[in-house]
């Protein structure tokens, strides 16, 4: 019987990793160019409504959701790239039937 440890036996290797790894990327850039677009079309509304508005969305509300979606972003992110590294195939397959695939390496 083997163990395999989650990350040895799940990952991408060679060309499907760095494709993946582009569109990755790409698609931050995208999530960051839409989010500065939004910015830039939030501030403008609220300084059609007034300066005083204006300054106090910018200053204020803006910088709560700025961290909201941080956090947000922050705790996705990782999810999102566990779950689709995990989609590969497997690197090496078991020659055995009894395989243990251990989540998470055991530090004793």
């Amino acid at each position: 019987m083997k163990i395999y440890f989650h990350s040895e036996r799940f990952q991408l290797g060679g060309w499907p990793q760095r494709v993946a790894a582009f569109f990755i990327m790409l698609g931050g850039l995208a999530f960051l160019a839409g989010g500065l677009l939004l910015v830039a079309l939030l501030v403008r509304w609220a300084f059609a409504q007034g300066i005083f508005f204006g300054f106090v969305f910018l200053f204020l509300v803006f910088p709560l959701i700025g961290r909201f979606l941080f956090f947000l972003f922050l705790i996705g992110l990782p999810a999102f790239l566990s779950w689709f590294f995990s989609l590969g195939s497997p690197k090496r397959e078991p020659k055995d039937d009894d395989v243990i695939d251990v989540p998470h390496k055991i530090v004793k």
